[in-house]
């Protein structure tokens, strides 16, 4: 129950998704939005105690995660659709899906040894401040610039190897 939250947390996010980069700035929106919903999830190895308590934290953790994630997508997605030239979006978009979904497996494997060896909590907590890179290495990327509108595509000639005529 807890973890479909993100799904409403996803529809709320897609509402303001198309307007907030033009106000704030894509480098602004993406770097709230990942360290915002990264940062949630710090919230997650304190939680105990009863049901009554913790399951409407879990609830509030995955609609705030679902509502960032759903704006790191959309403005990441709009800039790629922007830079990339058409011919290369097909691959842009495979290789973004490969390098963020990709380690996925290795990343919940090396949960479970972190939480076998150090207990629960703890493989928690640096599971959720490891998340916290994210919007680090955001930051020192050109995505993390504060500008309203995605860079300039590169020049689709030179990107393709084609000479006007």
């Amino acid at each position: 129950m807890t973890l479909a939250a993100t799904g409403p947390g996803a529809l709320l996010g897609s509402l303001p998704a198309a307007r907030l980069p033009g106000r704030f700035g894509r480098g602004a929106v993406l770097l709230s939005a990942a360290a915002l919903g990264d940062g949630a999830f710090l919230l997650v190895p304190a939680l105990h105690g009863s049901p009554a308590v913790t399951v409407p934290a879990l609830l509030a953790v995955n609609v705030v995660f679902g509502t960032c994630g759903r704006l790191v997508n959309v403005t990441i997605t709009a800039v790629r659709q922007t830079v990339a030239p058409d011919g290369m979006q097909g691959r842009a978009a495979a290789t973004i899906a490969f390098v963020g979904m990709g380690p996925t497996p290795f990343g919940s494997l090396l949960g479970g040894l972190l939480a076998d060896a150090w207990g629960t909590r703890a493989g928690l907590l640096v599971t959720a401040a490891g998340m916290l890179l994210s919007p680090a290495v955001t930051a020192l990327s050109p995505l993390g610039r504060p500008g309203r509108t995605p860079p300039t595509p590169p020049d689709t000639c030179a990107a393709t190897g084609a000479h006007d005529r």
